[in-house]
């Protein structure tokens, strides 16, 4: 049926995988039982319950690192002549650095999506800050 609204089982599987990649847990197919995920009001409320699940995070974090292709180069090196500090202990700091950023950028109250291309602070410690 083209314009059908989808059943409250399918919306808890969309919901499901869209934010965990993961089967619904039992709150959200309790939901669809009760025809609770009928209104955009009732999908919202289930879908903000589930940002605050840690598989949440996770997958946000996983989005985020292949869109900024972070796993593409683990063998990451520069010329020791010319950056003779650049350890791999530095490159774990950078990761460190820019995953911190991503948290903040992403999840705090204040913050939205617009963050992540116009932030101007970051995040270092003694070794990056020389």
């Amino acid at each position: 049926m083209e314009g059908a609204k989808p059943d409250e089982f399918a919306v808890a599987q969309r919901l499901s995988f869209a934010l965990w990649d993961s089967l619904p847990d039992e709150e959200l197919r309790k939901a669809a039982g009760q025809r609770a995920l009928h209104t955009r009001e009732q999908v919202t409320q289930q879908a903000r319950r589930m940002l605050g699940d840690p598989r949440a995070r996770a997958k946000l974090q996983y989005f985020l690192q292949q869109w900024l292709q972070m796993n593409q180069r683990d063998d990451l090196t520069k010329d020791d002549e010319l950056f003779p500090g650049f350890t791999p202990e530095t490159i774990a700091d950078l990761r460190t650095s820019l995953n911190l950023f991503l948290e903040d950028a992403v999840w705090n109250g204040a913050s939205d999506y617009r963050q992540l291309l116009l932030a101007d602070y970051l995040y270092v410690n003694d070794r990056l800050a020389k």
